[in-house]
């Protein structure tokens, strides 16, 4: 047995189909403001993001290591 009852399944199937359009709007958004936000803050701003990515990319990469490794064993 499921922790949700069936009506709050369809409820949420109906909010993602009806929120769904709007959802391309919005990060298109975001990413305008980032870009701009990038623009306006210079040089300096890009490489701190450019190393808040690589390290998040590398937790990430390792957290997903640990857990395909727990998976197999």
């Amino acid at each position: 047995m499921s922790a949700l009852p069936i009506w709050a399944h369809w409820s949420i199937f109906a909010a993602a189909v009806l929120l769904s359009p709007v959802l391309p709007f919005v990060v298109a958004g975001v990413f305008a403001i980032i870009v701009a936000v990038l623009k306006e803050a210079g040089p300096p701003a890009l490489l701190s993001l450019a190393a808040m990515g690589i390290v998040g990319w590398s937790l990430f990469h390792k957290l997903r290591l640990r857990d395909n490794a727990s998976v197999e064993t």
